[in-house]
């Protein structure tokens, strides 16, 4: 979003009284498949169409794409054996390789087939887990197929176990990062008067914003609030990996034991000091090892990183966006005097990232609590 500039007689704090507004929650379903929970923040406008014990399937709002996500419990030995054991039963034919999700053996591909005279063209993505295996499928006819390759891709991805609680990759970001050369830089960090380093994979710059343009292509079509808030999650699940090695040198660094309030102002500096940069794309987001590489980024992209970072130390954060002022900011949960908005019970001290101020301040006229969206990131 853009960031107006402010003179700092436009900045005010409030001691006492605190931006309050209605409160949404994070709205990722969650689904029980053969005794199996997954995760699927889906891109707005696909409804649950059918549910069985070992399957359950979304469809589009126009009837057009579909996604069917199954759970085999137990017998899984080898995925690509298990995708041709799917393909042959729907009559398909297709190919994909094996990668790595997490930890855990994956296979991506995708294959075509026929349903009562139409022919489909689906992606494939099987995650195995022990003995057991997930298998999404995410399809569309054949002659739509390029039109809802973004929501079709966007689906997969938008997959997660329960216990990565939204802070891994989906599995298409794990995908195209396991072909990539994370290509490591040490970057120099000054914070609080101190001096540290942390080596970031820069190659997955290209992961990264690959998923940032489909998402604001995504958005560009439902730009509702919902459409929004998903929008964040996204970017938000998918650069949160690459910056613990950031966070990990900051753990080891003396500035750990700060209290909460002068860490986070530590932080806060540390992005309001990047120059402001906008990335003049559909999305004008930088990506995150962009940014920290470069030192630059705008609103958006300097307060996904500010939240990540302190969700590493268990600070509790949101994320306020506005289309009124086109504006990002964060809020941050930590027992500190000034300016903050009350979501869900708990008072979240306003972040301002783009400007030098202090934690706890907001510019005058962007103090109405009416045209912010508080956006919650991760469980």
């Amino acid at each position: 979003m853009k960031n107006k500039v402010f003179s700092l007689k436009k900045w005010v704090v409030f001691s006492v009284l605190c931006l309050t507004f209605q409160a949404w929650s994070l709205e990722i379903p969650s689904y029980f498949i053969e005794g199996r929970e997954i995760l699927l923040d889906l891109p707005i406008g696909f409804q649950e169409a059918e549910r069985s014990e070992s399957r359950i399937s979304f469809m589009y709002k126009d009837a057009s794409a579909f996604v069917q996500v199954k759970h085999y419990p137990q017998g899984v030995d080898s995925l690509p054996s298990l995708a041709q054991e799917v393909m042959s039963k729907m009559g398909g034919t297709g190919e994909g390789v094996e990668y790595e999700y997490g930890s855990h053996p994956a296979w991506f591909g995708s294959f075509g087939f026929s349903h009562l005279e139409t022919a489909y063209q689906s992606y494939a993505c099987l995650l195995k887990t022990g003995n057991s295996a997930v298998v999404i499928l995410a399809f569309a006819p054949v002659d739509q197929f390029a039109n809802y390759n973004d929501l079709l891709v966007s689906s997969i991805d938008s997959f997660s176990y329960p216990e990565d609680q939204q802070t891994f990759y989906g599995p298409i970001g794990a995908f195209d990062r396991f072909f990539l050369d994370p290509a490591p830089a040490i970057i120099p960090i000054h914070l609080h008067d101190m001096d540290i380093s942390a080596k970031i994979p820069v190659g997955y710059t290209e992961a990264e914003d690959f998923v940032i343009q489909r998402e604001a292509r995504i958005l560009n079509t439902d730009g509702t609030v919902k459409g929004w808030k998903r929008f964040y999650r996204m970017i938000a699940k998918d650069v949160y990996t690459d910056i613990a090695p950031l966070s990990q040198a900051i753990r080891n660094s003396p500035l750990a034991g700060l209290d909460e309030g002068q860490f986070v102002s530590a932080l806060l500096s540390y992005v309001q000091e990047f120059t402001y940069e906008r990335s003049k794309t559909l999305a004008d987001i930088h990506p995150g090892m962009q940014a920290l590489l470069h030192s630059s980024g705008d609103c958006d992209t300097r307060s996904l990183l500010l939240l990540g970072l302190l969700n590493y130390f268990d600070i509790e954060g949101i994320l306020l966006v506005s289309t009124v002022y086109m504006h990002g900011m964060a809020g941050v949960a930590v027992p500190y005097e000034g300016a903050g908005y009350l979501h869900n019970g708990v008072k979240y001290i306003i972040a301002e990232t783009t400007e030098r101020v202090d934690l706890g301040l907001i510019a005058a006229d962007m103090a109405d609590p009416a045209n912010w969206i508080p956006v919650e990131l991760w469980e």
